[in-house]
């Protein structure tokens, strides 16, 4: 799939994610015509015992996802003049191996789907 110029700019800034948040890692992504898909890895357990106290508690991997997705819409927004993004965005936690690779094979497949290859 060809990004268009909208697609390019989101494309840099989540490749620049990680170079922002230290302890955040972008395992994967596609950019779709009108969402995106990612596999944001919260992965430094001691930013996490900074935040809230606890190790692995919920409220750090959650504050730190918003931090990134309200940076990302906001930096992207603010290039073009205008919001390009709905007001919320879905997220879920991977859980184990089966379930990663199911949503890793997903992201991966997304573009093939909806250009009606798959």
């Amino acid at each position: 799939m060809k990004l268009t110029e909208i697609g390019k700019v989101v494309s840099q800034h989540i490749e620049n994610i990680p170079l922002v948040y230290d302890a955040v890692a972008i395992d994967q992504y596609t950019i779709m015509p009108n969402h995106v898909h990612m596999v944001v890895v919260i992965k430094n357990k001691m930013h996490m015992l900074k935040t809230c106290g606890t190790p692995g508690c919920a409220s750090p991997t959650k504050s730190t996802l918003a931090k990134v997705i309200n940076a990302l819409k906001a930096l992207t927004s603010k290039q073009f003049g205008e919001s390009i993004w709905q007001r919320s965005y879905h997220d879920r936690i991977i859980r184990n191996e089966e379930e990663y690779q199911q949503i890793w094979q997903y992201i991966e497949e997304n573009p093939a789907r909806l250009a009606g290859i798959k």
